[in-house]
């Protein structure tokens, strides 16, 4: 289910450089009235989610080279849906390609640590190849 909710967001982010904030509130709450329709989740779990979700639309953005709220919210959505340790492995996963990126960015490119890019296009890789196990 993650991987239809990064691919649209993937290819946004990667135009665009920024996360919409619509979406991934509609996917976090459409995940957790699913997760309470199957009784997999309480109101208080719920509520937790989305009050997490609210403190990073909240968050001024960091600095340029480091990961934006617009990823971590993202990452919410997602963990809302699939749950904790599946995002959380899906996370890591996505470190390997985007630091080979970026040392392409670095090696061959010459760009330094001046260039910034979208996070979330390498989180939808990470989910493609994590999901056989699943």
């Amino acid at each position: 289910m993650n991987c239809f909710f990064l691919f649209p967001m993937a290819f946004y982010d990667l135009r665009k450089k920024e996360i919409p904030v619509l979406p991934c509130g509609l996917y976090l709450l459409a995940g957790q009235i699913l997760k309470l329709i199957r009784s997999e989740e309480s109101i208080g779990f719920a509520l937790l989610w989305i009050g997490i979700f609210v403190v990073l639309l909240i968050l001024p953005d960091p600095a340029e080279r480091y990961i934006g709220t617009g990823d971590l919210m993202v990452l919410t959505a997602c963990a809302s849906v699939a749950g904790v340790l599946s995002t959380l492995e899906t996370a890591f996963a996505a470190v390997l390609p985007a630091t080979a990126y970026a040392l392409y960015l670095a090696v061959i490119r010459k760009a330094g640590m001046r260039e910034t890019f979208p996070f979330v296009p390498f989180l939808l890789i990470a989910q493609v190849w994590l999901l056989p196990g699943e």
